[in-house]
């Protein structure tokens, strides 16, 4: 099996394992004996995955010339990526309940 660097060259480099951030020290989840990650810590290192990727991309869109898409990724974030998702959800169904369950809202008045 390839890894990323393989497949997208220099994209490994932007992305860290997700870790565990103790006062005293950084474990990798993979860490024998490494505290199990709240939902909350997930969360982070998921945005902070998504927006490395972001900025990974602009990069490589600012080498290419291609300078409206570097600055439209600059300014990417895991939350507008979920709001693009829910819309696409949305607009394929049809159903906004479908929507609003998979945002998790009660109200999305």
């Amino acid at each position: 099996m390839r890894g990323n660097a393989d497949v997208l060259p220099g994209l490994s480099s932007s992305i860290r394992p997700f870790a565990y951030h103790s006062p005293t020290r950084h474990r990798s989840v993979g860490d024998v004996g490494a505290p199990a990650l709240t939902y909350c810590d997930r969360a982070e290192a998921t945005a902070n995955a998504i927006t490395g990727l972001f900025a990974r991309a602009a990069d490589l869109a600012k080498l290419d010339d291609k300078l409206d898409a570097e600055g439209d990724l600059r300014e990417a974030s895991a939350h507008w990526l979920r709001h693009e998702m829910l819309t696409a959800l949305v607009n394929h169904t049809g159903d906004l309940k479908i929507g609003q369950d998979h945002a998790g809202h009660e109200n999305i008045a």
